[in-house]
């Protein structure tokens, strides 16, 4: 459990989600909540935390995967609750998260060094829409077979069999947002 100020910044926190976390009280005190969970889900974390300072909601459960410092990952459910001041404005969010206790194994979060080109996203973007390579190719002026080669190539980099592996692949590692549709690559990880 850990409590959030006005700004989304978290001010207290106990011991076990210092521990899902994997950091210390000096580590979280003060942090951006949305800063601990996979970069995918932070628009839509961030949307449904305002509604509560907004006083749009008083109270959400929603899926929630969270990032590590070592860049392991870890779901389970996020819970936010208004805590109300003196003039029943909003003073702070309680957020809970349970863990499913399940680890995702090698799966880091995205980072610069793992990033792709632009028309490798534009791409990448495509087949997770489910677009046929002969429609991306008139669309991104290039030829089916060059389509086939930029696809080939990232199959390889995420060590995916096939394309729904890759998009699959490319959504656990922080590479398309989650809950937009259609897919886009978030811009962090475009070279």
């Amino acid at each position: 459990m850990a409590v959030l100020d006005a700004q989304l910044r978290v001010a207290k926190a106990d011991d076990n989600f210092h521990k899902h976390f994997g950091r210390g009280a000096g580590e979280l005190h003060g942090s951006r909540f949305v800063e601990l969970v996979h970069p995918g889900m932070g628009k839509t974390v961030r949307e449904q935390l305002n509604r509560l300072i907004d006083g749009r909601k008083n109270r959400f459960d929603a899926p929630v995967v969270a990032a590590r410092p070592d860049g392991s990952l870890f779901r389970g459910l996020l819970t936010g609750v208004v805590r109300n001041g003196a003039h029943d404005s909003t003073e702070a969010v309680v957020v809970l998260v349970k863990p499913e206790g399940t680890d995702f194994e090698g799966r880091p979060v995205a980072n610069r060094r793992k990033a792709i080109s632009e028309i490798d996203a534009r791409i990448l973007e495509g087949v997770a829409a489910g677009v046929p390579s002969t429609q991306l190719a008139s669309r991104l002026y290039l030829s089916k077979q060059g389509v086939e080669y930029h696809i080939s190539g990232m199959l390889r980099k995420f060590q995916a069999p096939n394309r729904s592996a890759l998009v699959s692949r490319a959504y656990a590692s922080g590479i398309l947002c989650i809950g937009s549709w259609p897919p886009r690559v978030l811009p962090d990880c475009v070279r």
